[in-house]
């Protein structure tokens, strides 16, 4: 993709050493834009552009990498969750973070993808038009606030991203978590009527990404990153059938919720517990965001169910040798 003096087009990625920062590059490589990354490690895949470590909370050496790349546009990724840290830790990274990138760009730069979460609504909300916020976890009231600056802030054009459900290779906590309860068939799904969420394979989402990037009708709006929403039990299933050849086992809802009660007494004693209360809450609650959308605007899915599922399966065998 070319800038008008044909040169191909600078994109600056934040974040992208990370799961979705660096599917995103290879991407943007893929079709021929010159993709410029800054992290806080190096990034993990080629680049034809600029790699630097650079701290988002320094807002001197944010304004120096921006400057040095002068990018057409930016798609901004990097972001601090963690279920123990404060509040305030992630709020530094992912408010005051955001602010010091805002501050950086120039007039240059054509379009600004920022990164939100879903959890900036919580489940069963109605998210609207996009202005409504209802953060569920301390993460998603850090997003939110986010969200809230760059609408007051932020130098236009700008976009809004929630990624739903990202999966597939080097997602930083599947493979030591849902992955292998699934492949080990201890995973237990909830039986009963099917239960509704919102996934998009990795290499889809960072397609979807680029897509609304290069879109007019795209600025100044929000949109989830999703593909169409399915009943969680086929997605365990698809992943099961391909390491057990079966299909994942099924328990009662009121077993799932005993259970989440006993790793809620275990965490209380600081001990490790795979499933508590918060955990059965999210396998058993409909969570399908409103991506229609985004789904109008962008490609269909390069990568089918099948063929993400066999990509997955490949990573996480050589993960597990």
């Amino acid at each position: 993709m070319t800038a008008d003096n044909g040169t191909p087009q600078r994109v600056l990625v934040t974040g992208g050493s990370g799961f979705i920062g660096r599917h995103v590059i290879e991407a943007l490589e893929a079709r021929g834009f010159e993709a410029h990354s800054f992290d806080l490690a190096p990034c993990p895949v080629p680049l034809s552009g600029q790699s630097g470590i650079v701290d988002l909370r320094d807002a001197d050496e944010v304004a120096r990498f921006v400057a040095d790349v002068d990018p057409d546009h930016v798609i901004h990724l990097a972001a601090f969750a963690s279920l123990t840290a404060s509040l305030e830790d992630m709020r530094h990274s992912n408010v005051e973070g955001t602010r010091n990138l805002m501050r950086a760009l120039t007039p240059r730069v054509k379009t600004t993808l920022y990164a939100s979460t879903q959890l900036v609504v919580t489940m069963g909300d109605d998210p609207g038009d996009g202005t409504h916020l209802n953060p569920y976890t301390l993460y998603g009231q850090t997003k939110a606030e986010m969200e809230r600056a760059i609408r007051a802030e932020a130098p236009e054009p700008w976009i809004i991203l929630r990624p739903a459900n990202i999966w597939g290779p080097h997602h930083p906590s599947f493979a030591d978590a849902i992955f292998k309860y699934i492949a080990k068939g201890v995973y237990m799904h909830p039986s009963g009527p099917p239960i509704y969420r919102s996934y998009c394979y990795v290499k889809n989402c960072a397609n979807q990404i680029i897509d609304l990037m290069l879109e007019p009708a795209a600025r100044g709006k929000v949109f989830y990153i999703s593909e169409t929403p399915m009943d969680s039990g086929v997605w365990v299933d698809g992943l099961s059938l391909a390491f057990r050849g079966r299909r994942a086992r099924r328990v009662p809802r009121w077993f799932l919720t005993m259970l989440g009660w006993g790793g809620d007494l275990v965490g209380k004693l600081g001990l490790p517990a795979p499933v508590d209360s918060g955990r059965v809450l999210r396998m058993t609650s409909n969570y399908a965001v409103p991506a229609q959308a985004t789904l109008d605007l962008v490609a269909p899915p390069a990568i089918s169910f099948e063929q993400a599922i066999a990509e997955t399966r490949t990573w996480l065998d050589e993960m597990w040798k």
